[in-house]
């Protein structure tokens, strides 16, 4: 139950052990997958709510009792909703600040102007054992060319090619305005193929961002549930009967006429602490 509301629990199936396949050109392709024991697995339930008891002889790896995640996915959703407010503002202060001298900045400047343009995620640092995908702000001068003019696109145009979220090859030539072209160039001087882009942005601020896939973590729900019911689109067409039953929050609310951009009110956001009761906190 969720705010007196019943709610679905998520997959909770363990895939058997076998070969791994992964998306994309996932550089793990074929390696086994080990067998999943009690020991490895965290049961998420109520505190009112009878534990599963583990097969015999064996103890789950933890029992905790989390029941933030819809609200985190909403608040999420309803701060996304507040950006148009503010694109103009942003886009303008990058236009400024091209010509900054700080190599900080101006790094900065080039990555944001290609993640509203491509668009693309913002990317993370990757640790040793992690997949080495990238994106905009952890691309290395291996994964762009650049090119004075390409007669089918344009002039000043940059060549992508890398593999990002889910080891999918992202590959595309953009033109670009003449100052991104000029600057790439100046972040590319005196570096090796494997050396960082955007060397001195990209890594605190970012190693903390979790990425999902796009359709479910970074488009509100409500978008594609509001399109399915103007058009009439049958919801398996868009959500598996999993992510559906999971959502059922977005489908109840959304309806053929829900826009976006449409909230003009203020956003009060909840933390809801462990005892389970919601708290108030500044809208950052």
């Amino acid at each position: 139950m969720w705010e007196k509301n019943q709610q679905p629990v998520g997959n909770y199936k363990i895939e058997p052990l076998g070969l791994f396949r992964g998306l994309g050109e996932h550089p793990k392709m074929g390696r086994v997958k080990k067998r999943i024991n009690p020991e490895d697995i965290i049961i998420n339930i109520g505190r009112e709510t009878q534990i599963p008891k583990p097969p015999e002889g064996h103890h789950w790896k933890e029992v905790r009792h989390d029941n933030k995640q819809d609200e985190r996915d909403r608040q999420k959703y309803e701060k996304a909703r507040k950006l148009h407010r503010f694109i103009d503002k942003i886009r303008e202060n990058y236009q400024t600040d091209w010509k900054n001298k700080e190599m900080r900045i101006h790094q900065r400047v080039v990555a944001l102007y290609f993640i509203c343009k491509l668009p693309r995620h913002v990317g993370k640092e990757k640790y040793e054992d992690e997949t080495d995908t990238v994106d905009c702000c952890s691309l290395r001068v291996e994964h762009i060319k650049l090119f004075e003019k390409i007669n089918t696109i344009g002039e000043n145009v940059v060549e992508f090619d890398f593999l990002g979220k889910d080891s999918i090859r992202y590959t595309n030539k953009v033109s670009v305005e003449l100052r991104g072209n000029k600057n790439l160039k100046l972040f590319m001087e005196n570096k090796n193929d494997d050396d960082d882009l955007f060397d001195p942005l990209g890594r605190e601020e970012n190693k903390d961002i979790a990425l999902g896939t796009s359709k479910l973590n970074y488009l509100d729900p409500r978008i594609s549930v509001a399109w399915r019911k103007k058009w009439d689109v049958p919801i398996e067409e868009i959500y598996s009967k999993t992510q559906h039953d999971k959502l059922l929050w977005a489908v109840d609310m959304a309806t053929a006429d829900y826009h976006f951009y449409n909230y003009e009110g203020e956003i009060v956001l909840h933390n809801v602490d462990d005892e389970g009761q919601q708290r108030d906190s500044d809208d950052e």
